[in-house]
């Protein structure tokens, strides 16, 4: 592998740090490579699954493009990935539109610590991030996660 070596000056080092962690904790949000069969698109959705439970956790991410691909990638497993067809991308999109991103509105005080978070992603952009039992999704962006991600579910043969 050759590494070509680039000299900059900067007025800041703090300036290239900042810019190194957006990069690095961006990372994990591009879409694995999609099954060249789909014909690639851009990020519609996107959800990291951070886990709960005792370590290791289980770590679900998924991505669905604008053109039908998905991936599935699951810690311990192997990736999956594959095309929806046009009706089940219909269906995403449609579900997409419904959703609100809005928290449930609950009464009372959560005695849960908060756990991982869940993150969703709609067009690269951070709609919601569910942390505990104070940010659960509303009824109608729960109802349009579960389409959403069914859709990847019975793709890959669920």
């Amino acid at each position: 592998m050759e590494h070509t070596w680039v000299a900059v000056r900067l007025p800041s080092m703090k300036l290239i740090v900042a810019s190194l962690v957006g990069v690095i904790a961006c990372a994990h949000h591009t879409m694995p490579s999609a099954d060249p069969r789909c014909g690639g698109g851009e990020i519609l959705y996107h959800s990291d699954d951070h886990g709960l439970g005792p370590a290791p956790s289980r770590e679900i991410r998924i991505w669905i493009s604008t053109a039908g691909a998905w991936s599935y990638v699951e810690s311990g497993h192997a990736a999956q990935r594959g095309c929806l067809d046009g009706e089940q991308l219909a269906d995403v999109n449609a579900a997409i539109s419904r959703a609100t991103w809005l928290p449930l509105e609950t009464e009372g005080d959560c005695f849960s610590p908060p756990g991982p978070p869940t993150e969703f992603y709609v067009r690269g952009q951070l709609v919601f991030t569910a942390r505990s039992c104070a940010s659960y999704l509303d009824e109608a962006t729960g109802s349009a996660v579960l389409e959403i991600e069914a859709a990847v579910h019975d793709a890959r043969g669920g």
